[in-house]
């Protein structure tokens, strides 16, 4: 579906869409790669797994929480929200919260990042992949 959507005219018109090869080889997981190290270098299509909190027994993780597929767009270019400096922002298709903006103690490192995902998506939340989107003049 996302293949689609990337190779339909009027995205291959007004929009160059790049791959990054080599972000899995820096520290920190795909998360933290994304969140934390790409600030202020535009804006990107995420795809990511959510586990969904389905049960509140002490099972392990994978016994209960099924993975869903999701993507959102993330703008490293946030950087203002109600007068707060922002590093960033997700921005979803969520009803009461279509927003996200990161401020500095949200990414200070992975552990940070993977808690401020698993917060706004309601699960444990990973990162798959990225491509940028590079608006056409």
């Amino acid at each position: 579906m996302l293949r689609d959507i990337l190779q339909c005219p009027v995205i291959k018109r007004n929009f160059q869409i790049v791959k990054e090869i080599n972000y899995t080889m820096e520290k920190g997981g795909k998360e933290y790669v994304l969140l934390h190290n790409r600030i202020r270098t535009g804006l990107y299509i995420v795809w990511c797994k959510v586990a969904s909190r389905m049960t509140t027994d002490d099972s392990p993780f994978e016994d209960h929480h099924p993975w869903e597929s999701h993507a959102f767009v993330y703008d490293s270019n946030y950087n203002k929200f109600e007068d707060v400096e922002c590093y960033g922002a997700i921005i979803d298709n969520r009803e009461h919260s279509y927003l996200r903006a990161f401020e500095k103690e949200d990414i200070k490192d992975k552990l940070s990042v993977r808690k401020t995902l698993e917060n706004y998506f309601l699960g444990e939340t990973r990162i798959c992949g990225w491509k940028q989107i590079i608006v056409l003049k």
